[in-house]
């Protein structure tokens, strides 16, 4: 490099970077890292800068950012201990819980005074996967050290209290299914304040800070500030086609703008929305605007929403239950600490009085996000409550008696929906099949995700109207009918023998719950086996095939059958079976074994035998084993032959045609209009191949495939199988003498 120093090269390196496009601290420094080979001293030098812009980050919380700079001095400085604490709060924000865990446990063991924040860290980690108990030992160990009179030990015993729960609650696990919405609608940001379209089932509003967002990275004061500064929120919309979400966009450059704009609701015909626009919660304006589509149509600024909610009193959460009724969350005066619940109804042309909803829903901690169902008894919210959340804000629900005038108390909805961490937001749709909320559990993308939870059924609760309409009308009609307070309600196996030097195996399908648990005694004592059995000889593989009853959701059966699929999965895997063993795929109540119904009424022994988990052995030639599976067919009047037809189709070789590869649950009617629906796990991608239709010949698939193109499915595709497996393209050659049809699929190519 002749006499060009280095301090030169990576002073000019920044002239050039910094008249380019911005770039991230992390891109930055590898651009210099790259420019050639330097002295020590010079390279120590821009470590020593590296340092200093990452302590920057650290200090005014920005964990996000200071994690790529701290891994890069991490290459550097392997040995320091404070370095290694850094990173373990870094990957703990970023909820990389296992790297977390790895560097807070090394800095506590090697540091003879552990600063005592590690602790709560380690805690919160622990806390956040569930082990209670050691999240329990941590929060004590910080909770010791801290003084009498610091404020932290407040939130140091809310802590342990939240994990005592989460021991108390270990129990409360629902049967609804959670899922990330995906990398269509969640960013590496935040997203959060999911809100339905009312006239729309196939698109959602959200609101979502992210490296996109209008007005780059401002303080809470709205100026720009690349250290202190945080992206403000824009509002989104996210559309559903053919079953899939597409890319969120952004709505219009005349609704979103520098500051915090965050979509709050609709009218009822969905002409109307609300949103808040400020630079914080206490800074800014409810507005309505006319939502016009069409930039032509629509006014140039929208009008500040006239009600009694606003921003400057601490109200948030605007939720507009219909034209006339709106609950809100706040910390204006007069309330039971923390954020409070009220409703406001408007009649007679305006909007009257905010109402506290009362201690049963309030309480000292913050009650956020409400949603009211339609049958205007029952509330949805997240509360951070010691006595019922098991970790920061938790959903829960509770429901309006009206016989007493008062509300039931709250019952928390538990795990899957909650986690250990914020779940926010919840709203149900329509039907009441799916809710969707935002959480920061792990997982997540960035700090917060949007997630699906999925019901086995509709929740009640949205399926009915009451008279009145609203929980709050419930002591003037009741009063107007004569009726007093307490008067009236609303209307509205596994065994082994030895036979010489092979050993046989017995086993049978596994039977679920009607509840859908899939890890009851018996199924684990069989999936133990499965276990070992792959574990003891490589090479081998099972194939789970999850079968259903019909009694889900007709749209969500299949899904709810292949996540049954992917829980036996997880316990396999959790007991020491590679993930590359084990095959899934699900087939709903395509293939029943038995007949759910009988002389017209509906049978338990039926529904017992459908509600089931078969499973193969693959590549077990050469192996010292003899695997017996009871063949779950029966006779006599309750035998369906639908689970023996589906034997006979796949066979030999078969086709089905696949429409669709995604990680999220396909939200299309056409795996109701058309026959023999499956999905497949991906193991490779982790995506759910979602295939319709079982022929024998490749004409007949190709006449499914044309009738899917014509409807406009554009991705669809044939596959061939053989004995019910896929088979590679580069394996095709294998079959041709054994299947002479293959030669006409291959000439599509």
């Amino acid at each position: 490099m002749g006499e060009i120093r280095k301090s030169e090269i990576f002073m000019n390196a920044r002239k050039i970077i910094r008249s380019m496009a911005p770039v991230s601290s992390r891109t930055y420094f590898l651009i210099l890292f790259l420019m050639g080979s330097f002295s020590v001293d010079s390279w120590a030098q821009d470590v020593k800068e590296l340092r200093r812009e990452a302590d920057l980050y650290w200090a005014a919380e920005k964990y996000d950012r200071a994690l790529p700079l701290l891994d890069k001095i991490h290459d550097v400085s392997p040995e320091d201990l404070e370095l290694k604490y850094q990173l373990g709060v870094c990957y703990y924000h970023a909820r990389k819980i296992p790297q977390a865990l790895r560097f807070l446990d090394y800095y506590i063991e090697n540091q003879k005074d552990p600063i005592n924040e590690a602790y709560w860290y380690r805690g919160k980690a622990f806390h956040t996967m569930f082990e209670h108990k050691r999240a329990i030992q941590n929060y004590k160990i910080y909770l010791k050290e801290l003084d009498e009179g610091d404020p932290a030990r407040i939130y140091a015993k809310n802590a342990v209290k939240y994990a005592a729960n989460g021991l108390k609650q270990a129990g409360n696990q629902s049967s609804i299914f959670v899922e990330n919405l995906g990398d269509q609608i969640n960013s590496n940001g935040d997203e959060f304040g999911p809100v339905f379209s009312p006239t729309r089932s196939d698109r959602i509003y959200f609101s979502s800070a992210r490296p996109s967002s209008l007005g780059g990275l401002r303080n809470r004061d709205g100026v720009e500030d690349e250290i202190n500064g945080d992206y403000n929120a824009d509002m989104f919309i996210a559309v559903l086609e053919n079953g899939v979400w597409q890319e969120a966009k952004a709505l219009s450059y005349l609704l979103n703008s520098p500051r915090q704009d965050i979509v709050q609701g609709f009218s009822q015909n969905g002409r109307r929305l609300y949103y808040f626009k400020g630079y914080s919660e206490l800074q800014g304006e409810f507005f309505v605007d006319t939502f016009k589509v069409n930039i032509e149509e629509r006014s140039l600024f929208s009008e500040p929403f006239d009600s009694p909610a606003f921003a400057q009193n601490g109200d948030t959460d605007l939720y507009f239950f219909n034209d006339t009724t709106l609950l809100f969350s706040s910390r204006r005066s007069g309330g039971y600490g923390g954020y409070d619940l009220y409703i406001t109804q408007f009649k007679e042309g305006y909007w009257g009085q905010p109402e506290n909803l009362g201690p049963t829903i309030n309480t000292p901690y913050d009650e956020r996000s409400p949603f009211l169902s339609k049958d205007g008894r029952t509330i949805y919210y997240s509360t951070n409550n010691i006595t019922i959340s098991v970790g920061d804000m938790d959903i829960v629900r509770a429901q309006y008696r009206d016989d007493l005038e008062e509300w039931g108390s709250p019952k928390n909805m538990g795990s899957p929906l909650n986690s250990a961490n914020d779940d926010t937001g919840f709203q149900l749709s329509s039907d009441g099949l799916i809710g969707y909320f935002a959480s920061d559990r792990v997982g997540s993308k960035g700090k917060r995700d949007l997630f699906a939870a999925y019901f086995k059924g509709a929740q009640e609760e949205q399926t009915r109207l009451s008279e009145p309409l609203v929980f709050v009308d419930v002591p003037a009609y009741k009063r107007r009918f004569g009726l007093l307070k307490g008067e009236g309600g609303a209307t509205a196996l596994g065994e082994t023998e030895g036979a010489g030097e092979i050993t046989q195996y017995y086993l049978e399908s596994l039977f679920y719950e009607d509840n859908g648990e899939i890890l009851t005694p018996r199924n684990m004592k069989q999936l133990n086996l499965i276990g070992r059995l792959l574990t003891d000889y490589p090479g081998l593989q099972v194939l789970l095939t999850s079968h259903s009853d019909g009694s889900d959701p007709e749209q969500f059966d299949l899904f709810f059958s292949i996540k049954r699929a992917e829980k036996a999965a997880q316990y396999l895997v959790d007991n020491g079976v590679p993930f590359s063993s084990i095959q899934l795929r699900a087939v709903g109540d395509s293939y029943p074994v038995a007949n759910n119904i009988l002389n017209g009424q509906p049978d338990p022994l039926g529904h017992r035998l459908n509600r089931r988990m078969d499973f193969i052995f693959l590549n077990a030639e050469g192996f010292p084993i003899d695997i017996v599976i009871k063949d779950p067919r029966i006779k006599g009047p309750l035998s369906n032959s639908a689970w023996e037809y589906f034997q006979e189709s796949i066979s030999g070789l078969s086709y089905k045609v696949q429409v669709t590869e995604t990680k999220q649950m396909l939200n299309s009617d056409v795996i109701l209009k058309y026959p023999n629906a499956m999905i497949e796990k991906n193991n490779a991608t982790g995506e759910y191949q979602y295939t319709l239709g079982l022929y024998q010949n490749y004409a007949e698939a190709k006449a499914l495939r044309n009738a899917l193109l014509e409807k406009g499915m554009a991705s669809v595709y044939i596959v061939p199988y053989v004995e019910g497996l896929r088979v590679p393209l580069d394996d095709l050659s294998d079959y041709y003498q054994a299947y002479p049809d293959l030669v006409n699929y291959v000439r599509r190519y």
